[in-house]
C-alpha cells in the first residue's frame, strides 16, 4: 500500500489519489532507509532537507535532539546502526513539515527506549499531520492511532477497537 501511495509501485487496476498540494507534502520512512544515498552525512542530509522543504533548522534540530541523534552530527550515514538511520529517517520526515507521513515498521530494530521516544513522538504529532503506518505490532497501532485500518484480500477494513 504504501508503495502505491508513494508511487514507486503502480496499481494492476484503479487509482490512488492523494490530495497534496504543499512542497515536501509527504515523507516517506521505509523499513530500511538508505539516506546516505541523499548525502553523506547526518548535518549534509539535514541541511538536504532543509533547503528542498523550506523548513526550519531549528525544527529539525528540535527533533533531532528528542531522538538523541545531535552527537552524530557529523557521522557518516553509512556507518550508522539500522536503528540510527530510522531515526534519522523519521526526525527528517517529522521535520520536513509534510502532512502525509508513511511509515514502515516504524518501531523495528529499536531498542525499548528509543521505541518509547518515538511512541511519544508519534503521539504528539501535530492534528493537520496524518500518518499511514504499515506494521505488525497491533500493540503499538493502539497506542498512537486513532483509526486502525487492514489490508486483507485486496481490500481495506476498519478495525473496530475494544
Amino acid at each position: 500500500m504504501l508503495r502505491l501511495i508513494t508511487g514507486s509501485l503502480s496499481p494492476t487496476k484503479g487509482r490512488v489519489t492523494i490530495n497534496i498540494n504543499k512542497r515536501c507534502g509527504i515523507s516517506y520512512v521505509p523499513q530500511n532507509p538508505i539516506l546516505s544515498l541523499l548525502a553523506p552525512t547526518v548535518k549534509e542530509c539535514i541541511e538536504l532537507i532543509i533547503s528542498c522543504c523550506k523548513t526550519q533548522y531549528s525544527n529539525i534540530l528540535k527533533i533531532i535532539e528528542s531522538l538523541n541523534l545531535d552527537q552524530y552530527l557529523e557521522y557518516p550515514i553509512a556507518k550508522l546502526s539500522l536503528g540510527l538511520r530510522r531515526r534519522l529517517a523519521l526526525a527528517l520526515a517529522l521535520g520536513a513539515g509534510s502532512e502525509l507521513i508513511l511509515l514502515d515498521e516504524p518501531t523495528t530494530a529499536l531498542d525499548p527506549e528509543t521505541r518509547s521516544q518515538v511512541i511519544d513522538m508519534l503521539t504528539n504529532i501535530p492534528s493537520n499531520v496524518s500518518m499511514i503506518i504499515s506494521t505488525h505490532d497491533i500493540m503499538f497501532l493502539e497506542m498512537i492511532s486513532n483509526r486502525i485500518f487492514k489490508l486483507r484480500n485486496e481490500f481495506i477494513e476498519r478495525v473496530e477497537r475494544p
